[in-house]
């Protein structure tokens, strides 16, 4: 990247003794050169000698100068940016100490071009350049929802969040509307200095708005507070790149893959399909279309309950938030106690083999620093379906966390003839669901003390294969054959029958359950 004198003037601050610089904030500079007394090329810094600069004389003004082993300052008269050290420097050690200074920078720009569209890209890039620049690092919408920030102003965020349940706090929307100092810069395309708040109080800070290409109301605003007060000439520089560098993914960011405001009317639509199934989906499609979803979109519906009862809200606001952020195109209410995510797949374009990846890296890590359990629906391509989701959903959750209690995550398909069973036996025994022949089998068994029913629930279990249930009975082939033909005299069980295999084997998993193995 290209840098100026401001920031070279920073690093040798930290080592060295400036006897004078100037610094205009003009000159882009790509690399250095040693002067040879030759025209200048524009964007390069020139290390020249003391009797050099005591002739030099060049209308350039694109460049800067730097000059070591001075013991006074000197009058001088230069159009171009310079540093004059006291210092004196052998030629070798100050090109290293300059080309590591251009390296650093230039691969701080690298790392920034690796950076992908979304708040996780736009994350990244503020991790990568806190320390380059010296502060903390916030992107807030015009909303005033923060979107991403510099670890350490998480506390802060935090702050601000739980006490006002993830909403903009009062004293910042006073602020928003009434400030006339804040009004004028809403739409700055500069860098301009406005304090923001901490949570407590406020911090002086320099802002950047983000617009979108051909508007001219700001989208989002970076905040940047540094270490020390008050910033120096090389942050506004440094902050200004990097600004730039965020608008071009801001650009590419869908506003629907953002948060979505407190107040949008999708949340309310998603809340009321919770309680019950809309009745007619065309009244809805109004809302969906205006955050580009569509009522034949494909959703899945997520509910993540506190592993802990005495979670509160103002958590579960903060949680909501992050958890929109993880996932774009999804749009998350607070229900009872719970969160509820309703995902837009087709808009998200998350594979259905990479859903599988994110449950067990993404979503397992944020259900374990936050302590959340979550239920997962099927998906479903139809809007109205939420509420069968919601009910799926919370069913994976309840039974999940009875069968398998240390798991984190539970999908409804892998519980939902546990489901169907549990259902089955709200209004009758488990006993009269069962297929009525079976206990003849079982009775006979007692009488005559043999394994009749073992060895059809074994045939069942192997997918009606003689050949495999054979083997896991560790019996011969023709031996099993003998007791399948015997299990039809006894009883009038017809194995050919579909009907009659599919109630065997619920009647096997009612058994199971009843006898609690």
């Amino acid at each position: 990247m290209f840098i100026n004198t401001s920031i070279l003037i920073h690093h040798f601050r930290q080592n060295h003794h400036i006897l004078q610089s100037r610094s205009t904030g003009n000159p882009s500079l790509c690399s250095l050169r040693i002067y040879d007394d030759l025209t200048p090329r524009p964007g390069h810094l020139y290390i020249i000698r003391p009797e050099q600069l005591a002739f030099f004389d060049s209308e350039e003004e694109n460049i800067a100068l730097l000059c070591c082993g001075l013991t006074e300052a000197p009058d001088l008269s230069l159009k171009q940016d310079y540093i004059l050290l006291r210092d004196n420097l052998d030629l070798t050690t100050l090109c290293n100490e300059l080309n590591d200074i251009f390296d650093l920078y230039n691969s701080w720009e690298a790392q920034l071009n690796l950076c992908k569209n979304g708040i996780p890209g736009i994350q990244k890039m503020l991790d990568i350049s806190r320390d380059i620049l010296r502060g903390s690092i916030i992107l807030s919408n015009f909303h005033f929802n923060y979107l991403a920030y510099t670890r350490d102003f998480e506390n802060s965020i935090k702050l601000i969040r739980e006490k006002h349940n993830g909403q903009t706090p009062p004293y910042i929307a006073e602020e928003l509307l009434t400030n006339p100092d804040y009004l004028k810069v809403q739409n700055s395309r500069n860098i301009f200095e406005y304090p923001i708040h901490d949570g407590v109080g406020t911090i002086p800070a320099l802002c950047y708005n983000l617009f979108r290409e051909n508007e001219d109301e700001y989208r989002a605003r970076i905040l940047f507070a540094p270490d020390t007060v008050p910033a120096t000439e090389d942050q506004y520089y440094l902050l200004d790149f990097l600004a730039r560098k965020l608008n071009v993914l801001y650009n590419e960011t869908s506003d629907y893959s953002l948060p979505f405001p407190s107040f949008n009317g999708l949340r309310k639509g998603i809340l009321k399909c919770i309680e019950k199934a809309p009745s007619s989906i065309s009244l809805l499609a109004p809302t969906l279309k205006e955050v580009h979803w569509n009522p034949t979109d494909e959703y899945l519906l997520l509910k993540f309950t506190p592993y802990f009862l005495g979670s509160n809200k103002e958590i579960n606001a903060v949680s909501r938030s992050q958890l929109e952020i993880m996932y774009p195109d999804s749009c998350a209410v607070l229900y009872e106690d719970n969160i509820v995510l309703v995902v837009n797949l087709s808009k998200n374009k998350i594979h259905k083999r990479d859903i599988e990846t994110d449950l067990k890296d993404n979503l397992s890590l944020f259900l374990r620093e936050n302590l959340y359990k979550v239920g997962i629906s099927n998906h479903f391509h139809d809007f109205s379906g939420v509420h069968s989701a919601y009910l799926e959903a919370s069913a994976a959750l309840q039974i999940g966390n009875i069968k398998n209690s240390m798991f984190w995550y539970y999908r409804f398909s892998d519980y939902a003839l546990d489901y169907i069973l549990d259902k089955c036996k709200e209004e009758i025994d488990s006993r009269s669901l069962c297929y009525q022949e079976l206990f003849t089998l079982m009775d006979y068994d007692k009488m005559h003390d043999t394994d009749l029913t073992n060895a059809l629930r074994t045939y069942i279990e192997c997918q009606f294969n003689v050949t495999h249930a054979a083997e896991k009975l560790f019996v011969h082939r023709t031996t099993l054959l003998k007791h399948l033909k015997k299990i039809t005299q006894i009883t009038d069980i017809d194995l050919s029958d579909i009907r009659t295999r599919i109630h065997l084997a619920i009647s096997f998993q009612l058994l199971d359950e009843t006898e609690g193995k």
